[in-house]
């Protein structure tokens, strides 16, 4: 009897975790959205690349994550990506890329963001 209850709670409890989780992909036309409204405002052509969209995160957690997310892909477009004319000249191409790469290490989802952007320019920081 014990058994059986600790199987039907094992059971309730990932039937529930199973519904909490929706894929990243799943925010990926917010996120493209932010890209193009955040590349016309500052002239440059970036597209966004996502990989691992069938990763599930915790619908809460992703709610939580999407702020912070945009926030990154206005300041990589803003302060990362070079202009058009910059980047043709150091042999990119025309278009900006920002990546973000949703992937399992081990019990954990991680997220990561890259751009293939000028990157920082320390002498300017210093």
């Amino acid at each position: 009897m014990l058994t059986q209850q600790a199987r039907i709670n094992t059971d309730l409890q990932e039937g529930l975790m199973r519904t909490r989780m929706i894929a990243m992909a799943t925010q990926g036309a917010r996120l493209r959205h932010i890209v193009r409204q955040t590349s016309r405002e500052v002239g440059k052509r970036v597209d966004l690349e996502i990989v691992g969209g069938d990763v599930e995160v915790d619908r809460n957690v992703l709610e939580r994550m999407i702020g912070p997310m945009e926030h990154m892909i206005r300041n990589a477009i803003d302060h990362g990506i070079e202009s058009e004319a910059v980047r043709r000249k150091a042999g990119k191409p025309a278009n900006g890329r920002i990546t973000l790469t949703a992937s399992h290490e081990g019990s954990e989802v991680v997220i990561r963001f890259a751009d293939d952007g000028a990157g920082l320019d320390t002498a300017a920081i210093r």
